[in-house]
């Protein structure tokens, strides 16, 4: 006979992959629009509107805190960066910085100035300067610490940052990627790029792809350099560039067959690193099972009524850790990121 249940906790979240009769009685089919905290089902919280601004392409954004100053939420809309300090509801055009109005993403990444170098090439040794780092991938970089605002200029004889695409800050220094190079700033100084010597004598590190996203893992030792269908690991954590020629394995390919989508999906979380593959979402945990049992491991699976419907067009995947939550949002049934995901990992 049929028996009548009362759950008060769902805690094995949601799993549209089995079958509803199959699926265990801590789970649920499908929620959407509601947040499974602690087991308990709630809806999802509300939003408010923080700007309205005249534009075209909204290509990216983050949250930079200059040095006694209030949190800025910097945005770029058709080329043009805005500040706006914290609440973040009035925002103002940062003058002398103007990117392409058509690049899909501007890339900005948080970094620290602590040297600065003089003419006859001797370093000083400054308070640390925090700025940011912004690219388009066409154009020349710029940077904003809150109030000087500028393009950089690598040619000589000022050899400041390259021009480049995604960017990580790993080892106090700046990691810019270039197509399938992949090129390092001075140490401590992300506007210089005076230094030269890499492995074999290089002006820069060669991937065996065109590189598509990099962040550098929670133990503050490797940086994860991706493409479309590799994954690569650099030693960041060496700081004298001297000994990089005789590191042994200071530029690996870990994972031949684990690449990145999106420069934007890279997160870290609670000691473990997360990105979006060709396959779907995985961990650095993950990862390194699947290279050892010669099996690919996801961790979305059970997203599969909303990962059934992506988009063919991945590289706009983008993520974020924010308390317990891992948010993916995910171009579902969409060309636009329609869906986010959560993972609670309470």
């Amino acid at each position: 006979m049929s028996q009548n249940r009362i759950l008060s906790f769902w805690t094995g979240g949601m799993n549209s992959l089995d079958h509803p009769n199959d699926i265990s009685d801590r789970e649920c089919a499908y929620l959407e629009n509601t947040v499974n905290r602690g087991g308990i089902i709630q809806t999802r919280p509300g939003y408010s509107l923080r700007g309205d601004h005249a534009g075209v392409r909204c290509q990216g954004g983050t949250i930079f805190k200059p040095k006694n100053g209030l949190p800025r939420m910097l945005i770029a809309i058709d080329g043009l960066i805005y500040s706006a300090k914290y609440p973040f509801e009035d925002f103002q055009q940062i003058t002398g910085i103007k990117f392409s109005s058509s690049v899909k993403h501007v890339v900005f990444q948080k970094c620290v100035k602590s040297v600065q170098r003089n003419a006859d090439g001797s370093l000083t040794i400054i308070t640390p300067i925090e700025l940011v780092v912004m690219q388009d991938g066409l154009g020349a970089a710029a940077y904003w610490d809150g109030s000087t605002a500028r393009h950089l200029r690598p040619e000589n004889p000022f050899l400041e940052t390259p021009p480049g695409t995604w960017m990580a800050w790993a080892g106090s220094r700046l990691w810019i990627i270039d197509g399938t190079k992949l090129r390092a700033s001075d140490l401590a100084d992300p506007l210089s790029f005076s230094e030269d010597t890499y492995l074999a004598e290089r002006s820069n590190f060669e991937l065996p792809g065109t590189g598509t996203g990099i962040i550098e893992t929670t133990d503050k030792k490797t940086l994860l350099v991706f493409t479309e269908e590799s994954t690569v690991a650099f030693q960041s954590g060496i700081i004298d560039r001297t000994l990089w020629q005789q590191t042994p394995d200071f530029q690996k390919v870990v994972f031949p067959d684990i690449g990145c989508t999106s420069g934007l999906s890279p997160v870290n979380q609670y000691g473990a690193t997360f990105w979006h593959s060709q396959r779907g979402w995985v961990s650095l945990d993950a990862a390194f099972f699947s290279e050892r049992s010669s099996k690919m491991l996801t961790i979305d699976a059970k997203m599969m009524r909303s990962r059934r419907n992506l988009s063919p067009r991945l590289d706009g995947v983008c993520a974020i850790a924010f308390e317990n939550y891992l948010l993916c949002s995910m171009p579902s049934g969409d060309l636009a990121n329609s869906h986010t995901w959560a993972m609670d990992q309470m």
